[in-house]
């Protein structure tokens, strides 16, 4: 906010002098510091202050101070009451809806404990808990949202060896395209078996977790896209939108395309692909106005950017693509200023950024594939560790990963540790090697307070592997084998 002041000598000698101080009362913050070196008589001059203003009612006190004696006048002179109003603040989504129905079968022996359908976004479609000898029937809407990776989570508890940990069937706009997930608890080990159908195509993945309590995960990303790729109609949601101080009484939507749409919520059909500029428009009931704009591309989809090895000099980023191509990171200290490169080639993308400084905040993109992924244009930032002064001693946990009997080289490994207060340590990471195996070490895992992780408050760890999640538990004992991971 601009606060224009006029001082006028309405006396009969010039004014040297004049310090003139103009302050927000509220909180006595100082906006407006000058001098004026001399005013003669009946002469004025406009002093110009800067504000950020604060939503409210509000006091601007201007003091005079010639020679060291307060000018007070009339306190009409001095003070002046304002109003100000704030600004609506708008925010868009967009979004296709699958319609989604569920049939979840708990069993009495072994307890489906969650099932969890997520995006990447954070955003829990469905949630369901602790079913036990009953059946959960319902129907959502399945938000799917451009650049986003979808997973479902299903979490058992099992207490009889042998027998069906329940059973989730998902099915997607008609009974064709459908999931369904089961468990079965033998040997010391859950398997998980979940089966995609879509477009006719049956897909099977079988998850090994060894232990009672596991969570079964699988990224459904491609199911998603499967879904959506012949449909160019989005829903454009504003319903996040809020104002400070009112409440918003008007949407625009300019759909880039030559369309315009009005509503907190409405609809629109392109009738083309390619890359639109779409704008929303908001007045709040004070007859203020705020835009927000986002470069839409509906055919991107975002792969998922992993974060892992943070440390004090160095960091892991790392991604996948479905083909072959060129990658590369670009960062920096400032996201203006991302001069640095490193090159990470191939389909399972794993680029590590070295020489970094300590606790210091970064800021990167990712090139891939001929496209720019610069997390919706505000970067991607991370912030370096402390350097450690007591390291804690090594604790190696090692394993396989396997297809088809065949060793897979090259393909990323994730682990975290899940503690018993539920909170979860960073992301560790490495590649598996020739001969398929790996190998990370749990005890040097920390929080991201920068503290290191103690043994005893560790519940289990998880191990992610492309479409896989394991879940071991630590027996005391390193350095511990994890096991042969299979991906089918």
């Amino acid at each position: 906010m601009i606060v224009n002041t006029t001082i006028t000598n309405n006396g009969t000698a010039p004014a040297k002098n004049l310090f003139v101080r103009i302050y927000v009362k509220s909180n006595m913050t100082l906006i407006g510091n000058y001098t004026i070196s001399r005013l003669d008589p009946h002469e004025s001059t406009i002093l110009t202050a800067y504000w950020t203003a604060v939503a409210g009612n509000h006091t601007i006190w201007v003091v005079v101070d010639s020679d060291s004696t307060i000018i007070n006048g009339y306190i009409s002179d001095c003070e002046v009451n304002i109003s100000v109003n704030a600004l609506p603040r708008p925010v868009i989504d967009i979004y296709q809806r699958i319609n989604t129905k569920f049939v979840i079968v708990g069993t009495s022996s072994n307890k489906l404990t969650a099932v969890n359908l997520e995006d990447g976004g954070g955003h829990a479609v469905l949630n369901t808990k602790r079913l036990h000898k009953r059946v959960s029937v319902g129907k959502t809407i399945l938000k799917a949202r451009p650049k986003k990776n979808y997973a479902l989570r299903v979490t058992y508890n099992a207490t009889r060896i042998g027998s069906n940990m329940g059973l989730i069937t998902m099915k997607f706009n008609s009974s064709i395209e459908k999931i369904k997930v089961f468990g079965i608890y033998t040997h010391g080990y859950t398997v998980g078996v979940i089966t995609y159908n879509y477009n006719g195509r049956v897909v099977r993945v079988i998850n090994f977790s060894k232990g009672r309590n596991v969570t079964i995960y699988s990224n459904i990303t491609a199911l998603i896209r499967k879904l959506t790729e012949h449909n160019q109609t989005y829903w454009f949601d504003a319903t996040h939108s809020y104002d400070p101080d009112g409440y918003i009484v008007n949407y625009t939507w300019n759909f880039g395309d030559g369309c315009f749409g009005y509503g907190n919520i409405t609809k629109h059909t392109y009738g083309s692909q390619g890359v639109y500029y779409v704008v929303l428009k908001v007045v709040d009931n004070n007859n203020a106005t705020n835009f927000t704009a986002i470069t839409f591309d509906p055919d991107s989809f975002e792969p998922n950017i992993t974060i892992s090895n943070l440390g004090p000099t160095s960091v892991t980023i790392s991604w996948y693509t479905e083909i072959n191509c060129v990658g590369y990171v670009m960062w920096g200290t400032s996201p203006n200023n991302m001069s640095n490169i490193a090159y990470c080639n191939g389909t399972y993308h794993y680029c590590t950024l070295r020489n970094l400084t300590p606790q210091t905040q970064y800021y990167f993109i990712v090139y891939s594939n001929d496209q720019i992924y610069n997390n919706n244009g505000t970067a991607y930032n991370f912030t370096t560790l402390k350097i450690a002064n007591n390291v804690p001693s090594p604790y190696i946990i090692y394993g396989q990963v396997v297809s088809n009997d065949y060793a897979l080289q090259g393909v990323p490994v994730y682990l975290k540790a899940i503690l018993k207060n539920g909170s979860t340590s960073l992301l560790k990471s490495t590649l598996t090697d020739d001969k398929g195996y790996f190998s990370m070490d749990v005890g040097t895992l920390r929080y991201k307070d920068d503290n290191f992780v103690s043994y005893d408050y560790i519940e289990y760890i998880e191990i992610y592997v492309i479409n896989n999640t394991c879940i071991y538990k630590l027996s005391g004992n390193p350095p511990e084998y994890v096991g042969v991971i299979e991906i089918v």
